[in-house]
């Protein structure tokens, strides 16, 4: 595993740990939409994290992960603003790698 990896992989793992934050919050807050799409965001970052760790990253298409989109319409800005970094971090990073 490169350097370049290893950050992903880290920044993925903060991005879990946010989710677990923001079920949470949507279990003390009533927000349940927050406990739904936090599991399913939380999921989406697990299998991210677990094919980085099973093979090489591909190279980004220029299309993006999607990721800002799907937590934009419903997440808190901390989990918003890491998922942005998983996102920009591959896109911006492994592109200079490919």
């Amino acid at each position: 595993m490169n350097e370049d990896s290893s950050y992903f992989l880290f920044l993925l793992e903060e991005a879990i740990l946010l989710c677990d934050q923001a079920i949470e919050e949507g279990r003390r807050t009533e927000k349940p939409y927050y406990v739904r799409h936090g599991l399913e965001a939380k999921e989406r970052f697990i299998a991210m994290r677990d094919n980085a760790l099973t093979r090489p990253l591909p190279p980004p298409t220029g299309s993006g992960l999607g990721i800002t989109k799907e937590l934009g319409e419903w997440a808190p800005d901390y989990l918003y603003s890491a998922g942005k970094s998983v996102e920009a971090y591959y896109r911006d990073r492994m592109k200079c790698n490919s």
